[in-house]
């Protein structure tokens, strides 16, 4: 079996969780023999993980251009998995024309329409009481049609085309089911595999003494963690900043992030103790070393990596409903709170109480134990792939919507395409 992976860019999984996710997954593949490749219209950066390395097949290929067409027909793979649906819509009508008999796979991330749903509600809030919304908020009937936007037209178009798409969480999961109608044969859920926890627990497991200070982690890239630090500077850790300094005259937020921007770097202030590092050569080395994580997400969509990091890492997280979504249902590994004042006690409760802390890495334990098992979720995937391909050539058959967008939505994006590659000729 070859399975091709399609990257929206490179994977760098010391910069994102959704580079580490599509590592996982070739990693996965690699396991059960599958040959694997990997292509993208992006350039390579320093923080690129060495797939070749790895034994993994990689090539370039180009946007809007018929040499993708060949490169696929020369390796024939059985299955495509196209990361994220801007990759789908550049480059599956090519596959399907090249190589019609491929599973397509659409890997979701996260469901970017939501993403831009709940931006847009938060937007429409005020007061700091509103920031931290709940997830089913955006479900509301008054705010479906921010649920219903643009970018819902394009990535569900792409999710009805696809064999199969991967979900992070299972929220998204029964958002598509419920309120888009997408078949469940369709969807998958994968848990996130995580490193296995003995590569990480065992240099990273400090004690409550030996941790201190608080720290946040995030793509800059990412438009929620901005806005997560934009939060946490502005509203939060002046608070807690000053319950603290008489105990802890040297307490410190450090955060850290890859493609930090000026922008970003303005809301350091050295004199609270707000401290903009950048990006981290290791984020568990970085959140290891804190003793609580601070994550006051108020917008977004997906399982958020951060949190999974810290618990790996032995450092209890203050989130939000939001944060936390897709994660577990079992009790947090810290609080999950929905407001300013909430968040500010709980950071400030966690910080100053050691039982408490340790109860929280306990449960943190019990969750990656229970629910993020390596070898288990790679086993979920790989089980996963093989089912739907001994079956998906007939559920083809039988899929409507499947082959009425095939038709008119297919055909835009390909023609838009061969347009703009006559024009650069």
């Amino acid at each position: 079996m070859h399975v091709l992976f399609v990257g929206f860019v490179w994977p760098e999984p010391t910069s994102s969780a959704a580079g580490q996710n599509i590592l996982s997954y070739m990693n996965t593949c690699l396991a059960i023999q599958y040959n694997v490749s990997f292509c993208s219209a992006a350039d390579l950066t320093e923080r690129s993980h060495n797939l070749t390395n790895l034994g993994i097949n990689t090539f370039k290929t180009a946007l809007n251009c018929n040499s993708f067409n060949q490169q696929i027909i020369n390796i024939k793979p059985d299955i495509v998995v196209f990361d994220r649906y801007l990759s789908f819509e550049q480059f599956a009508w090519r596959v399907k024309e090249s190589c019609p008999n491929a599973m397509l796979v659409l890997d979701a991330e996260d469901l970017h329409c939501l993403r831009e749903a709940r931006h847009k509600l938060i937007k429409q809030k005020q007061s700091a009481q509103a920031l931290f919304m709940q997830s089913d908020n955006i479900l509301k009937q008054e705010n479906l049609p921010l649920l219903y936007n643009d970018i819902a037209l394009r990535e569900l178009a792409c999710i009805y085309q696809s064999d199969l798409t991967l979900l992070l969480s299972t929220f998204e999961h029964d958002v598509l089911v419920r309120y888009f109608n997408v078949p469940a044969n369709q969807l998958s859920h994968i848990p996130f595999i995580l490193p296995h926890t003995n590569e990480i627990n065992a240099p990273y497991r400090r004690s409550f003494e030996q941790k201190q200070n608080f720290v946040f982690i995030g793509n800059f890239r990412h438009a929620p963690n901005y806005h997560a630090v934009k939060i946490l500077r502005e509203q939060c850790w002046p608070k807690i900043h000053n319950l603290l300094k008489g105990q802890f005259p040297s307490v410190k937020c450090e955060v850290y992030g890859a493609y930090m921007s000026p922008k970003a770097k303005q809301l350091e202030n050295k004199k609270i103790g707000f401290v903009m590092h950048g990006y981290a050569k290791s984020q568990f080395e970085a959140v290891s070393s804190a003793r609580v994580m601070l994550a006051p997400i108020s917008f977004g969509a997906g399982v958020k990596g951060k949190l999974l990091d810290a618990m790996q890492s032995h450092t209890p997280s203050i989130t939000t409903p939001i944060g936390c979504e897709g994660i577990t249902q079992k009790s947090w590994p810290g609080e999950i709170v929905s407001t300013v004042d909430d968040f500010v006690n709980a950071a400030v409760s966690f910080y100053t109480q050691q039982p408490k802390w340790e109860n929280a890495n306990e449960q943190a334990k019990q969750i990656l134990d229970t629910q993020y098992d390596s070898h288990v979720n790679a086993e979920v995937l790989s089980k996963c792939l093989q089912d739907k391909y001994a079956r998906f050539m007939l559920d083809r058959t039988t899929n409507f919507n499947q082959k009425l967008l095939g038709h008119h939505q297919f055909q835009t994006s390909k023609y838009m395409s061969q347009w703009i590659e006559a024009k650069n000729k």
